[in-house]
């Protein structure tokens, strides 16, 4: 059996507290995944560093909080309303860096709730909807034969062509390239 960190089961005597992440992950793996995509470009940039922080720390709450009450189960998802004008928040910033706070803040709610209640109404969370509304939009850049790969990847908000590429395969089930080509 894992043994519980010292200096948290001094203060709170329970088994359910284990030191270190699960066996054969390495701490550094953790702790590396939010500086890389922040700092180095990766595929999901801040909206997904967010949502990641925002599991995060409802695993802890659940896991090792306090209370003993059981959470509420959230049924419904964003109202009409609220629904509308995240999405026409994202069609307009579609290029821009969106935040899972950010898209909240438009919604009203606390990342966590706006999270859940996005998936509810969508289907998909916030993160997968922004890169698949940014797909559409180089599908259309795409029929335009003027621009290359690279600069449809920049101008539909991807962070670099390899990021597109990724991402409109696993859409679409085509690389860019070959959708254009498709297209004569």
């Amino acid at each position: 059996m894992p043994r519980a960190a010292p200096e948290i089961s001094a203060t709170f005597p329970s088994s359910r507290f284990i030191a270190g992440p699960p066996q054969g992950v390495p701490r550094s793996y953790y702790s590396g995944l939010g500086w890389r995509e922040l700092n180095q470009g990766g595929a999901g940039g801040r909206l997904y560093v967010e949502g990641l922080a925002a599991m995060l720390t409802v695993h802890l709450l659940r896991a090792y909080g306090a209370s003993e009450r059981s959470p509420i189960p959230h049924r419904g998802g964003l109202a009409p309303r609220q629904m509308r004008r995240v999405l026409d928040y994202i069609d307009a910033h579609l290029t821009d860096d969106l935040g899972l706070v950010e898209l909240a803040a438009i919604a009203g709610l606390s990342p966590h709730h706006f999270g859940e209640a996005f998936k509810t109404s969508m289907g998909t969370s916030p993160h997968r909807y922004v890169i698949e509304r940014r797909v559409q939009h180089a599908l259309e850049l795409l029929r335009e034969k003027d621009r290359s790969i690279g600069e449809i990847a920049h101008a539909a908000g991807f962070s670099s062509q390899s990021h597109l590429t990724a991402n409109f395969r696993r859409v679409t089930g085509l690389t860019p390239g070959r959708f254009r080509q498709s297209l004569d």
